[in-house]
């Protein structure tokens, strides 16, 4: 019996339950009146995606294969057996600097998913601010720029969209919960179109990068010289190098949570 692929793609693009979604904070800070916030984004980890490639298509109909990328960066290219045939879709990630091998696995795992449809629509949501709260679900930290002291918070996610949440009468189980695909089409979201919003230049310093950025290199604790090499490997591309340090922080504040 052929498989219907547009049945199989609706499934495998379709929501995850809320429980299944991960939230990172993209930037910490504090407002003029020393108030802490969180500007986060969703995302689903790799077991997540394994248990939904299972569900729909089968434990034996997909295979995972890696190998070195461009500046010791992680290619994965994800298989799909489809009536027969093997669908191949490829992307990748940078080095974590936490973890680096297993980082680097995850996130282009993640990536080459996102090809096929796998959590695509969590692209599609806008960053939005989390609910700081004493006793939170998530941990965040800010550097208050008048005492050079790090102030520590907890917050809890914001409520997912409603095209984001499954519809209870299209049910594909995730594991032993029920998944649903969006009413709404899916936005694609192309990862290379990413407009950059520095300007190219030969050589930088530090005092060139955003004070947004250069705090992000502060509190994953990377040096001037690591953050210039990557900015510069990056052809100084703010926006991209910005979407590295949002991955890197994502291990270190799960690992914390």
């Amino acid at each position: 019996m052929e498989t219907d692929v547009k049945e199989m793609l609706r499934k495998l693009s379709a929501p995850f339950p809320e429980s299944a979604v991960k939230w990172r904070a993209a930037l910490c800070g504090l407002s003029g009146k020393g108030e802490p916030f969180a500007l986060v984004v969703p995302y689903v980890d790799a077991r997540a995606i394994q248990d939904r490639l299972d569900q729909v298509i089968g434990a034996e109909n997909w295979m995972a294969e890696y190998r070195q990328g461009p500046g010791n960066g992680t290619m994965c290219k994800l298989s799909l057996r489809i009536n027969g045939g093997w669908v191949s879709k490829e992307d990748g990630a940078d080095q974590s600097e936490i973890e680096p091998i297993k980082g680097g696995i995850s996130n282009s795992f993640r990536r080459a998913a996102v090809v096929f449809g796998v959590g695509r629509y969590l692209y599609a949501l806008n960053q939005s601010y989390g609910i700081v709260a004493e006793n939170g679900q998530y941990k965040g930290s800010a550097k208050n720029k008048a005492t050079g002291q790090w102030v520590n918070f907890r917050w809890n996610p914001p409520k997912l969209p409603a095209f984001a949440v499954p519809e209870s009468n299209l049910k594909v189980l995730n594991g032993d919960k029920a998944v649903a695909a969006a009413s709404a089409p899916v936005r694609p979201v192309s990862r290379t179109a990413q407009p950059s919003v520095s300007t190219k230049k030969a050589e930088i310093t530090m005092a060139d990068v955003p004070e947004s950025l250069r705090d992000l290199f502060a509190e994953l604790q990377i040096t001037d010289a690591k953050a210039l090499d990557l900015l510069k490997r990056k052809s100084y591309n703010f926006a991209e190098v910005e979407r590295i340090l949002q991955d890197i922080r994502v291990e270190s504040v799960a690992a914390g949570a």
